[in-house]
Formats: structure tokens, C-alpha cells, sequence
């Protein structure tokens, strides 16, 4: 298991286009941090935008894996099915957890340097987009594995698309303040619920599909 956590690690980091892509985005985030200091950015980018990244290993690996067909030397592999499908979503949820801690230092850069928002509901936004990024990795490698990584892939930039629309859409239409102004505790609890039981399920769905499609 640690030696696929490693693959698909190094396919997410250590290719060129994938490290270039991954780069890319890391600077396109800190200019936006840098430059942007108000609200609206910082709610787009620790509640919407980070938590949209975590099913990055898995697409990454898929399309590898694809093109050098390394899923049928895999089976050959002392590992059964489940250790590998395991394998790959830990690889997502340690790369989620570096994604948290990114967008926790974003947080402190709001609350401390800029004093954009205080403590207390910048760690509600923070956490609201940690459940968002457990229920959006959820879909995403339970998309990636009925469709493939093409099709897949396509899933998560519409799903991008339509959580970064939804967000410009309430902000404008209700405003960011009033969104603040919801309660949002019992929002976060039953999102939580939802998100954790959504994993369950993307994690046996996608072990069947694995299972049915390398049998």
C-alpha cells in the first residue's frame, strides 16, 4: 500500500506537466492571496476553491496508469483489491490534509496580517470548506472510476465550474455578509454527516467498479 501512495504521490509531483500544473495553480493562489485581501477572496478561495483539489492524485494516477497499463502488472501485485483501492483514496486524503493546512495559513493571513475577518467565523468558512472538500473528493474519484480518467476529468472541471458559479451567484444575489449571518452549525453538522457517509459510499462503488473492470 505505501508503495502505491508513493506512485501515485510521484505522478502528482515529480512529472513535469503534472508538477508544472500543480505549480502553476500554488502561484496563481498566492498572487490572488497577495494581492486580493477582502472577504469575497478569501471566502472563494479557503471555502470554494482549495477544497476542490483533493481528487488530484487519483486523476493523476489514472491517466498514468492508463497510458503505461500498469493496473494489469498491479494485479500481479501481493495486494488485494480493497488494499489497492484504500491505497489510492489515502493518497487523496494525505494530499486533502496538505490542501487544509494550505488554506489554514491562508486563514491566518486573513485574520492576522490583513484583519479582513475575525477568528471565529474565518474557522466556520475553514471548516465548512474542509466538509466541501471530503464530500467533493467523494464524487470525484467515485466519478473518476465509472468514467474513466478523461470523462472523469471532465466531471471535476464541471463540478469546479458549478461550485465557483453557485458561490458568485449567492454572493452577488444575497451577498457575502448575510451568508455569514446564516446559522450555520447545524448546516455543518448535517454536511459533515452527509460528506463522511458520501465517502463511504464513493470508496465501495468505486471498489466494485475496480473490481468488475480487472477481474
Amino acid at each position: 500500500m505505501k508503495g502505491i501512495i508513493l506512485k501515485d504521490f510521484y505522478e502528482t509531483f515529480c512529472i513535469k506537466k503534472n508538477l508544472f500544473e500543480f505549480l502553476s495553480a500554488f502561484a496563481f493562489v498566492v498572487l490572488i492571496v497577495a494581492f486580493m485581501k477582502n472577504l469575497y477572496t478569501f471566502i472563494l478561495i479557503v471555502g470554494v476553491t482549495l477544497p476542490l483539489v483533493g481528487s488530484s492524485p487519483m486523476q493523476y494516477s489514472m491517466e498514468q496508469d492508463d497510458i503505461s497499463g500498469f493496473n494489469s502488472i498491479l494485479l500481479t501485485y501481493p495486494l488485494s483489491k480493497k488494499k489497492i483501492m484504500l491505497a489510492k483514496y489515502l493518497s487523496c486524503f494525505l494530499f486533502l490534509v496538505g490542501s487544509w493546512i494550505f488554506s489554514f495559513l491562508i486563514m491566518l493571513v486573513y485574520v492576522y496580517v490583513y484583519k479582513t475577518i475575525a477568528l471565529y467565523p474565518a474557522l466556520e468558512i475553514f471548516i465548512a470548506g474542509m466538509i466541501v472538500s471530503l464530500a467533493v473528493l467523494s464524487i470525484c474519484n467515485m466519478g473518476l472510476m465509472i468514467l474513466g480518467s478523461k470523462k472523469g476529468t471532465i466531471l471535476f472541471i464541471a463540478i469546479t465550474i458549478l461550485f465557483c458559479a453557485g458561490y458568485v451567484f449567492s454572493a452577488l444575489n444575497i451577498g457575502v455578509e448575510n451568508i455569514l449571518l446564516l446559522d450555520k452549525h447545524l448546516l455543518m453538522l448535517i454536511g459533515a454527516v452527509i460528506a463522511i457517509i458520501l465517502l463511504f459510499i464513493s470508496y465501495y462503488v468505486s471498489l466494485k467498479v475496480y473490481t468488475k473492470r480487472y477481474s
